[in-house]
């Protein structure tokens, strides 16, 4: 017989939990998920995420006030080797600088170079961290520096430079968010491994910034995990942070009875993709091309025409199927050409990993849009190299010739072109 287990009976670090949970419900803890975060990380867990960044900015003093000035945040989670930032990093912080937000760069990396403080001014502001827990890890270390003046945030942003761009201001895309009345917003939802918006480009509302579930998910320890070691083990982290953070976040904010809005939602991008087919179908076909002249070279390979409008049906039938698709990669050229998407996937252009059969229509895409968008796909490919090189048909006349950026593209006293 057991008999009666009371807290001197149980062994101190038990009996130290039991209390803890005690004293959590006595806090309000609203649900078993809450509970179980709270008793699982450490009380010092933004000492953790502290602890990750190598360099802060120069300037916290004047972040802290224009951060009370402003009352919107943009955490801008960024990672690459070079030694400076490239123009679309410096386009995408003016452009979110303009449109009033104080803009926080979380800056993962191996090296430190001083051009990279270059983006450090006016309402833009770096620091850079250990490369830990991939965009949702520099996303928590920018939340835990910014978590004792959350009371002073209005509008809180999270975005990565997966995306190249923007192509034009986004007072129109932010003016959309507000009237929506929603409590939060991405500019494309997906239904890949479940519904969520795509945390490339998040926006929070007062309601969700405030919220107490927000600051729960961001005290999740696993963001702090370094990307080292192996591929393999590289990988595990990478599908962790998928699950931890991307699909996460969205559940979390809706079971919190938030309102979500997405900008592009994926029904209609879809639909509007599908609607279009015929026509890309009639592009492909138009597409110059060696043609087999016997038999023999018909049954020895496929043409590159028809792998083409192979890869368009596998598309289709996954669309017509109802199998979820990821709208940036498959419907690019619609989010742009039909629904005003200022952007353009880094990992398109470099590495096109799906084999999207679209992707020759890159050169006309851009010829859409500004001229600054392939103005930064061609400085991306150049710097970041890649798999893939798309082919610029048509060059902008309007066009400047490429700088980088320590060749007076972006110089540190004014913002980009």
């Amino acid at each position: 017989m057991l008999g009666n287990i009371t807290e001197r009976s149980l062994p101190k670090r038990l009996a130290k939990r039991t209390r803890r949970i005690a004293d959590l419900i006595d806090q309000g803890a609203w649900s078993i998920g809450v509970l179980a975060r709270q008793f699982l990380v450490s009380p010092n867990v933004s000492q953790r995420f502290g602890d990750l960044v190598l360099r802060g900015t120069p300037r916290p003093e004047v972040f802290s006030a224009r951060v009370r000035e402003r009352r919107k945040v943009a955490i801008i989670s960024t990672y690459h080797n070079f030694p400076f930032f490239l123009t679309y990093h410096y386009r995408l912080a003016d452009t979110l600088s303009a449109a009033g937000f104080v803009v926080y760069f979380v800056h993962a990396g191996e090296a430190w170079s001083p051009l990279l403080l270059e983006i450090d001014r006016n309402d833009i502001f770096l620091c850079m961290k250990n490369n830990a827990g991939f965009d949702f890890g520099s996303y928590a270390v920018g939340f835990h520096l910014l978590k004792d003046m959350l009371e002073h945030v209005d509008e809180l942003l999270f975005a990565n430079d997966s995306i190249i761009g923007p192509a034009t201001d986004m007072h129109d895309i932010f003016s959309e968010i507000r009237s929506s009345g929603a409590d939060f917003a991405g500019m494309t939802d997906s239904y890949e491994r479940g519904y969520h918006l795509q945390t490339y480009f998040i926006w929070l509302g007062r309601n969700a910034v405030q919220s107490r579930s927000l600051i729960s998910f961001f005290d999740n320890p696993r963001f702090a995990g370094l990307a080292h070691g192996s591929e393999r083990r590289k990988h595990m982290l990478r599908e962790r942070m998928v699950r931890d953070g991307e699909l996460a976040f969205t559940r979390l904010l809706l079971e919190a009875r938030l309102q979500g809005y997405a900008l592009c939602p994926y029904q209609q991008v879809a639909s509007r993709w599908l609607a279009k087919l015929p026509a890309l179908v009639q592009l492909i076909a138009n597409l110059p091309g060696l043609e087999p002249r016997t038999a023999a070279e018909a049954s020895s390979y496929l043409p590159f025409k028809l792998k083409l409008l192979e890869g368009l049906d596998a598309i289709a039938a996954s669309v017509v199927s109802g199998t979820p698709l990821n709208p940036t990669i498959f419907f690019w050229d619609v989010l742009i050409e039909d629904f005003r998407f200022p952007f353009i996937k880094r990992e398109l252009v470099t590495a096109n990993p799906r084999s999207i059969p679209s992707y020759f229509r890159i050169s006309d895409v851009l010829q859409s849009v500004p001229r600054q968008l392939t103005d930064y796909v061609i400085e991306v490919q150049r710097y970041w190299g890649g798999t893939r090189v798309p082919f610029i048909e048509k060059p902008r006349s309007d066009m400047p010739p490429i700088l980088a950026v320590g060749e007076g593209a972006c110089p540190a006293a004014g913002p980009c072109p």
